[in-house]
């Protein structure tokens, strides 16, 4: 199977071979005006992500943090200078063997989820070669970030069904986090936003067997998917306000001021939170679907970012500003996108995909 960036992969999404470690590569254009293809980022060795895909990047300028799903760490320095129209291939200039399963950075500090060892905390003060320095609270899946706030999302599992535990942190010193607050809640948490001072996180319900009007009926074993909100309080407290059905598995839910695309293996559902208690799903989504996602604002502009697509917000709708050349993200789980200044990431199978963009504009059609 080919993909775009000239090497091959097997049918399971791994690469087989892989171009020569070359400074520069042919250039591929996105579709997207005012964004530009800049480089690969890759291990030395093409089997270093054979059954262990990058899942997540961080970038803290100038390097960008890639991680793997068995807890691989590359440190990639970002390119700069003066630049060509070729499409650099870049190798990382640091390895770290970590438990970790998601990752952000903030202030001098890079913070890992891990199942096992709590959010571990990795100093960069030498950025260029991240160096753990301790951990703290228990286990966690996947991070949200909000001001000196970080909360950490974790699945707690039974024999039975699957509950959710929810850690605040306070960042304030990032290389010495403190505990808020924990939280256990009866369903698994999915994936989450914050908006101002209101938490929202999709959450799968393993044991509810009831009949959504909305959505249909369930069979025995289906996980009902739902959307629920809660005060977040500069304290860490939560306090639960209201839940609704959502119909599908959301890894991404990605805030723009008054509404919430939830993205997923086959389109993008719209939320309202016009009233920031009451969630309330729009009519008209969007045709876009994703394994990772990541939005943006510039010049006063937002956009959505996925693996082969960019969509802009406007005041009459979302339109498609184009497609870009991507490859595959594998088995079902979520991929984290990460952008700043002009960069943007997106992890794939066998390497992270590094764009730059300026000013997008020329929107190739117009979706609702």
């Amino acid at each position: 199977m080919q993909v775009l960036d000239g090497s091959r992969r097997s049918e399971k999404g791994q690469p087989t071979s892989i171009p020569p470690p070359s400074i520069h590569q042919r250039s591929v254009k996105t579709g997207v005006p005012g964004l530009k293809l800049l480089a690969y980022l890759r291990p030395e060795k093409p089997d270093e992500t054979l059954n262990n895909s990058f899942r997540a990047c961080a970038i803290r300028l100038p390097y960008l943090y890639a991680l793997s799903e068995n807890g691989t760490l590359w440190t990639f320095s970002l390119p700069s200078g003066e630049r060509g129209p070729e499409t650099r291939i870049v190798r990382p200039v640091s390895k770290l063997e970590t438990k970790a399963r998601d990752l952000i950075t903030t202030g001098d500090a890079l913070i890992a989820s891990s199942t096992e060892h709590g959010s571990e905390v990795f100093s960069l003060e030498d950025p260029a070669h991240p160096r753990s320095i301790g951990s703290a609270g228990p286990g966690a899946d996947n991070l949200l970030l909000h001001q000196e706030r970080l909360l950490c999302l974790a699945v707690k599992y039974s024999p039975t069904n699957r509950t959710g535990v929810l850690t605040v942190f306070d960042i304030s010193n990032s290389r010495r986090p403190v505990i808020l607050s924990v939280t256990n809640i009866p369903q698994f948490p999915v994936s989450g936003c914050i908006i101002s001072n209101h938490l929202y996180l999709q959450l799968g319900d393993e044991k509810r067997r009831a009949r959504h009007e909305a959505f249909g009926s369930t069979d025995q074993g289906e996980i009902i998917y739902s959307i629920a909100n809660f005060d977040f309080s500069p304290e860490g407290v939560l306090n639960y306000h209201s839940q609704v059905a959502c119909p599908s598995w959301c890894p991404w839910l990605i805030p723009f001021d008054k509404e919430i695309v939830a993205v997923n293996d086959s389109e993008s559902i719209r939320l309202s939170v016009t009233n920031p208690v009451a969630p309330l799903f729009l009519e008209k989504r969007l045709s876009a679907r994703s394994r990772s996602a990541v939005g943006a604002d510039r010049n006063g502009e937002s956009f959505l970012f996925l693996n082969g697509a960019v969509w802009k917000r406007t005041a009459d709708g979302w339109i498609l500003c184009g497609r870009i050349p991507t490859a595959n993200q594998g088995d079902g789980s979520p991929y984290r996108a990460a952008s700043q200044g002009p960069y943007l990431a997106i992890p794939t199978d066998d390497q992270v995909w590094l764009y730059e963009w300026t000013n997008i504009s020329s929107p190739a059609e117009k979706r609702p």
